[in-house]
């Protein structure tokens, strides 16, 4: 939960296969992957929910994970850290590049979905827009790679439950750990669950992954909490 222009912004500035709308507990990694097709594609929302009372309350929506870290400094309680932009000028973030650190993004077509560590072109371009820290998985030469963010020490000062969004086999995955680990750790089960990319989300008391399977709303993750962000997937 931690900050300068766009043009700063800018400056500063996705695999094992799993089908379509998967779920699967692996090491204590619990995930949900997804196509963007014509039919199914990503969105955020600012609001104070969690994503399990959200996918409840959305008969649209499939699958939901808790957001980026609190703009602390945000005293309407609206906002997030960094960066939360989804097409047509929506901004959910305080557009502070200071504290971004990393991207996911999704173009406008929705035909390319990225990790990286800095931000190129402009909004319009793209269709979501995540920026927020740290990055946990990059591919190096081609190789998925733990990102050396996720080794800095006051990521790793303790342990917590987390939460990531990051992309394998040209899927959007969210992903939440069922058990409370440091953040090296979480980036080391990532790459080797086969995420090509993968950037932190908030965790702890928000950390929820939650999916409509067979009628039903299964939850994942030990988070109970209200997250201010919610990421999720829908059907148009």
């Amino acid at each position: 939960m931690r900050r300068r222009t766009l043009l700063a912004m800018i400056l500063y500035a996705g695999i094992n296969t799993i089908p379509v709308q998967t779920q699967n507990k692996l090491s204590n990694l619990s995930q949900h992957c997804f196509d963007i097709t014509p039919e199914r594609h990503i969105g955020i929302e600012g609001v104070a929910t969690t994503p399990e009372n959200f996918v409840r309350t959305h008969l649209n929506v499939d699958s939901a994970i808790n957001g980026t870290y609190f703009d602390r400094n945000d005293k309407q309680g609206k906002l997030v850290e960094g960066i939360a932009y989804l097409t047509r000028n929506r901004h959910f973030g305080n557009n502070n590049p200071g504290q971004v650190r990393g991207y996911f993004t999704v173009n406008i077509d929705g035909d390319e979905i990225n990790v990286a560590r800095q931000f190129n072109g402009s909004f319009n371009d793209y269709w979501l827009v995540l920026g927020t820290y740290p990055l946990l998985v990059l591919p190096i030469d081609n190789k998925p790679q733990i990102h050396p963010q996720a080794q800095v020490p006051i990521y790793n000062s303790d342990t917590s439950y987390r939460s990531a969004i990051g992309t394998k086999n040209g899927q959007v995955c969210f992903a939440v750990s069922e058990d409370s680990i440091k953040m090296n750790q979480w980036a080391e089960r990532l790459q080797r669950e086969g995420y090509r990319g993968a950037i932190n989300l908030d965790g702890g008391p928000v950390s929820q992954l939650a999916e409509r399977k067979n009628g039903k709303i299964e939850t994942k993750g030990k988070g109970k909490s209200n997250t201010r962000l919610v990421i999720f997937e829908y059907t148009k």
